[in-house]
């Protein structure tokens, strides 16, 4: 059987005990000693025994079971149960890991597949919360979630580095193919950050929304608190991509004005090579009698007509501003 951790908070006492159990039969827990149990697994078979001590029927975990690999939640009067995704950068790309977040009114379970750096501020913290804040297992959730949205703002920072560092490449002359494709792979970072975040704004538009018996009025103000942050998050994500579209846009500027240039550079040699190309294709003709073969100096003369025409196109060129 896998171990797991579990604190267990006496409210009146204002004591927090910490075990590390391997049992799989839920403890009995009240609201004046609540638990919180955090899985190392999500597994059905680890969290199951919570969701069914809980008060969640078999339809309702077959559709977590059925959807735990995307985002949502299951709200009801007196429980609550949220899974949604924690994602970090390292190394140029996203990696994500799923979390569950299962409360009631005498216990709060967390369950992941992967260590987490919220879940693991949140272990440092919980003692220290309980006893300034800490009355019900709404304060590890409210605990848990702010470390969460904090752990957001590295990620839109590093995003918005990235943009800024794109564009000063292409800026000053960088506009190979490997630059095109970083900018395409930030914006599909942007694009995967924002679907995560989505959901998240919609839990909290429920919590506040839904008047449930497990949410007391205090606690909807932090809630509320909660999805202003995360409507701001959602804001951000839509500036980033609004950013990401303008550094596409530049840098296919850019690239169009050095195509153009070129193709300018290619007209400009090929319109002067023409009446160039004209003469020497005339002197190059094959006929028995051309006067000019004959004389002493023709040689000289053509060349001096060459110059004279590449002189005369380039001075009309620039007299037109094409150089």
């Amino acid at each position: 059987m896998q171990k797991y951790f579990m604190y267990v908070f006496d409210t009146h006492d204002k004591v927090v005990q910490r075990f590390e159990e391997v049992s799989q039969q839920p403890p009995t827990f009240s609201p004046q000693r609540f638990a919180w149990i955090d899985l190392p697994a999500l597994a059905p078979a680890a969290l199951d025994p919570w969701l069914k001590k809980a008060g969640f029927g078999d339809a309702d975990i077959a559709e977590w079971v059925r959807h735990r690999e995307a985002q949502g939640y299951i709200h009801r009067q007196k429980m609550l149960l949220n899974w949604v995704h924690c994602f970090r950068i390292e190394k140029g790309h996203i990696y994500t890991a799923p979390l569950c977040i299962l409360m009631t009114s005498s216990f709060i379970v967390t369950a992941h597949d992967t260590d987490l750096a919220p879940l693991q501020q949140t272990h440092a913290l919980c003692e220290e919360s309980f006893h300034s804040v800490g009355k019900t297992p709404g304060f590890i959730y409210f605990l848990l979630w702010d470390q969460m949205i904090d752990s957001y703002l590295p990620l839109f920072a590093a995003l918005d580095g990235r943009l800024d560092d794109l564009e000063e490449q292409y800026l000053f002359g960088r506009s190979d193919h490997t630059v095109f494709e970083q900018i395409i792979q930030c914006k599909r970072m942007i694009r995967q950050v924002k679907q995560h975040i989505t959901p998240v704004q919609r839990i909290f538009r429920h919590l506040v929304n839904s008047k449930l018996d497990l949410i007391s009025e205090e606690s909807v103000k932090y809630l509320q608190g909660f999805y202003d942050d995360s409507d701001r998050l959602v804001n951000m994500l839509d500036v980033l991509q609004e950013r990401s579209h303008t550094t596409m846009e530049g840098y296919n500027s850019l690239v169009s004005q050095q195509t153009n240039h070129s193709v300018r550079m290619l007209t400009i040699i090929t319109t002067i090579m023409m009446p160039l190309s004209l003469v020497a294709a005339i002197y190059g003709t094959n006929f028995s009698y051309v006067p000019e073969f004959t004389w002493r100096y023709a040689y000289f003369i053509f060349w001096v007509v060459l110059l004279i025409l590449a002189g005369l196109m380039l001075y009309l060129l620039r007299r037109k501003k094409w150089i």
